[in-house]
């Protein structure tokens, strides 16, 4: 029963010498790990003539030595360095690049090939302009020419001909006051500049095409809804009826945009304000065609103003209007007494002659009017005696 369970744990024990033994003499190969190559540029997708690029070998394992190798042993590096940096770029360094490291004279896979390609010509720059492609007479236009490049110099065309050109970066176009004669083709390129030790050109731009050309302007009106919160509706209408679809903007003379309207197929929307401003404020429209991805604009509509009533503020106002006239007319009082207290103190005593003098006339005349009146009464009764006579 001893022998049997030996036997099991002796052939045990001789296979783990025979692997340990067999991997001493392989090297341990299965240890190294196959690396990754990582390609850095300047900037993404950018390899040009004259330019830099590094190689990363990247390994998760111990390794005393590395290895860049360029279209499968054409060209190898060897350093104690993973990282490799290849300046002076050429178009003859354009190949397959992959990458080894090694311990002790043992070598790992190799990793994935990375395609490299070095280009005589910098990739083309980015146009744009604003407001838009179709602009209304009379409307300012910028074309602007960028790159992530720097130290390039700029050129902007117009239908194939040279139209300016300069250092900045980006590149300005500026035109004011567009006209018919401004329809055209618009495109760019960069190149480096002169005295540069290697003369690279761009690609040249995609095709901007700027037409100058404008629809006629809309008309608005405001109209008053019904009910406590007053609120104002806007109607803007376009004098011209297309089956194309139209984009309607509010503006108003303070804060710009109000309120826009897109994909609108009639030539009428009505853009509705709830709570109109205390103020007096002006409103404007404006409203656009869509001709492929770009857009018509028309020119902006007459000024609708609208007045709104803050009775709060009404009220307010007349509280002070009263306060300040019941002010007045207590100053006015305070006057008028004033005045008259010294109108009073101002009058001078009569001297005691003059206040006798005075008295007498008053019973003189009481004395006149009583002897008047005495007569009457006796001119009456005589003229009653005589009628009895008769």
């Amino acid at each position: 029963m001893s022998v049997r369970k030996t036997r099991p744990t002796m052939i045990f024990l001789r296979t783990i010498i025979s692997c340990i033994l067999l991997m001493k003499g392989t090297g341990a190969v299965d240890q190294l790990n196959k690396p990754y190559l990582e390609v850095i540029t300047s900037y993404p997708d950018t390899i040009v003539i004259g330019g830099t690029v590094q190689f990363h070998c990247k390994n998760f394992t111990k390794a005393d030595k590395f290895d860049l190798i360029k279209d499968q042993n054409v060209n190898r590096r060897s350093q104690t360095n993973a990282e490799f940096t290849v300046a002076g770029l050429k178009s003859s360094d354009s190949g397959l690049y992959t990458c080894s490291h090694s311990l002790n004279d043992v070598s790992s896979e190799p990793s994935e090939p990375q395609d490299i390609y070095v280009k005589d010509k910098y990739p083309q720059p980015q146009i744009t302009v604003k407001p838009r492609k179709i602009v209304r007479p009379g409307e300012d236009i910028t074309i602007t020419c960028d790159t992530p490049y720097p130290n390039m110099q700029f050129t902007i065309y117009k239908n194939g001909q040279v139209l300016k050109d300069g250092d900045d970066n980006p590149f300005l176009y500026f035109k004011t006051n567009a006209g018919v004669e401004d329809n055209g083709q618009y495109a760019c390129d960069f190149r480096t500049k002169s005295g540069s030790k290697t003369q690279i050109q761009s690609d040249l731009s995609e095709y901007i095409d700027i037409k100058v050309r404008g629809l006629d302007s809309p008309s608005a009106k405001w109209e008053v809804y019904g009910g406590d919160n007053k609120t104002v509706k806007i109607i803007c209408q376009a004098p011209v009826v297309t089956s194309k679809e139209m984009w309607f903007q509010l503006l108003n003379s303070s804060e710009g945009i109000e309120e826009e309207i897109e994909g609108v197929v009639a030539n009428q929307v009505t853009f509705n304000i709830t709570s109109p401003d205390h103020t007096q404020k002006k409103y404007y429209c404006v409203y656009g065609m869509r001709i492929g991805n770009n857009l018509e604009m028309s020119a902006i509509s007459k000024p609708v103003v609208i007045w709104g009533v803050d009775y709060t503020t009404v009220n307010i106002i007349r509280m002070l209007i009263s306060a300040l006239v019941l002010i007045l007319l207590g100053v006015i009082l305070v006057i008028h007494f004033n005045v008259f207290q010294k109108t009073e103190e101002s009058l001078p005593e009569l001297p005691p002659a003059r206040r006798y003098q005075a008295e007498q006339s008053e019973y003189a005349e009481m004395v006149i009017m009583n002897t008047e009146h005495v007569m009457e009464e006796n001119e009456i009764s005589s003229a009653g005696d005589k009628v009895e006579e008769l």
